[in-house]
């Protein structure tokens, strides 16, 4: 979807990753989700950016997209699935990842950034010579196998 030209630079300079409804009905038409999860990521990502881009300018909005995020929470509940917030990763746990990650050679970053890129490529920002994690948008599973191989690599 077409950003509108008001708003397309000061929105790209604020949001790392964006996304938005029309990507997602062209990745989950194509088939570019490989799991209910990844396309529930995207579309949390809407959420989140929806959220970030308008708290200081347009808090309606914000305030708008937060609602959404819960009934979309809620209805996924009824339907047997969760949230990336919700207990199936807790902080504390993402808290000891992050801090696992910091402890392994750069070598086994890379094995994990690889999973990452493969898995959940939404979580990660590639910029010059870095590479930004989201930890919020790894989905469970994944979550559970980068946790698995940095536990290992300690």
């Amino acid at each position: 979807i077409e950003l509108h030209p008001s708003c397309k630079h000061d929105y790209l300079s604020q949001i790392k990753k964006p996304m938005d409804f029309g990507t997602i009905a062209a990745n989950y038409s194509s088939g570019e989700y490989k799991s209910a999860l990844l396309m529930i990521s995207d579309i949390q990502l809407v959420f989140k950016n929806c959220i970030e881009f308008n708290e200081q300018s347009s808090r309606a909005f914000a305030d708008q997209a937060r609602e959404l995020e819960k009934i979309f929470a809620r209805d996924l509940k009824k339907e047997g699935l969760s949230t990336f917030g919700d207990s199936n990763v807790t902080d504390a746990q993402k808290k000891d990842f992050s801090r696992m990650i910091y402890n392994i050679t750069t070598v086994d970053l890379g094995q994990i950034v690889s999973v990452l890129d493969n898995r959940c490529p939404q979580c990660l920002t590639h910029n010059s010579n870095e590479v930004e994690l989201d930890i919020d948008l790894i989905d469970p599973e994944t979550f559970r196998q980068v946790e698995s191989i940095a536990k290992e690599k300690q």
